[in-house]
């Protein structure tokens, strides 16, 4: 970030001295080179904002308190994918949705929704290894057998095996 950047950023009223607003420059283009992603700015001003309070106030109190936020943010999720299993096992179960209708609806990939349901596919290559929905959306393509433990020969979809790319 160039200086008149951050002097707008920071305002008239700042309150940082020379010193800190060179250690604040610092780390605003260190932010600046984690978050280049137009779509990360949120993450980008959350660092920033707590780069300036980590300079005007008590190092110990502004990670306590965004480790609180943290474990806040956790608890929250948590307890709405618990909301969301329950939805997908009650709707599905009962012909109101389909798996890909509520992935949709629910703003996950059907991946997810299978595991939430119990379904997991083993990965050839790997013998017994199983991945989660969540862990299946983070794998390219994959050379998979006795999809969702369905067992069927019919079942079988093949593609290469995703580990090669992990082990390089």
């Amino acid at each position: 970030m160039q200086q008149h950047e951050i002097l707008a950023w920071l305002g008239n009223d700042h309150t940082l001295t020379d010193e800190q607003l060179d250690e604040f420059t610092t780390a605003a283009n260190q932010i600046e080179q984690q978050y280049p992603d137009p779509d990360d700015q949120d993450e980008a001003q959350a660092a920033l904002i707590a780069a300036y309070r980590l300079l005007v106030e008590d190092h110990t109190a502004v990670v306590r308190e965004l480790s609180t936020q943290l474990a806040s943010a956790r608890c929250a999720e948590m307890l709405a994918v618990a909301g969301l299993k329950q939805a997908a096992n009650q709707l599905i179960d009962a012909g109101q949705r389909t798996e890909a209708g509520f992935a949709r609806e629910a703003g996950v990939d059907r991946m997810t929704v299978r595991a939430w349901r119990g379904k997991t596919a083993t990965i050839t290559g790997h013998v017994g290894a199983t991945i989660t929905g969540q862990q299946w959306a983070k794998l390219p393509n994959a050379d998979i057998v006795n999809v969702f433990g369905a067992g069927q020969p019919d079942d079988t979809t093949h593609m290469h095996n995703p580990w090669d790319a992990l082990d390089k």
